[in-house]
């Protein structure tokens, strides 16, 4: 989840000024906010990556699912 993602990407003094590590799978995006090195909250929607590909394959409404992919893998990077 979140918050173990910002273990491993936040820096100490970014927990302590404050800071939102988000997430995003390919089902569930997860939020953690830090301040004064603490986590204060943690929210979860089940919105995520498969779901930006399916708006992106409904937008462009390229042939397969496969190009929409490679459309989100491009725009994500």
């Amino acid at each position: 989840g979140a918050s173990a993602s910002a273990l491993a990407a936040l820096e100490e003094d970014e927990m302590d000024l404050g800071a939102i590590c988000i997430d995003m799978g390919a089902g569930v995006t997860s939020a953690a906010v830090f301040s004064g090195g603490s986590l204060v909250h943690v929210e979860c929607l089940a919105v995520g990556g498969e779901h930006v590909t399916q708006d992106i394959a409904r937008g462009f409404s390229p042939p397969a699912p496969a190009p929409a992919e490679d459309i989100h893998a491009a725009l994500a990077a």
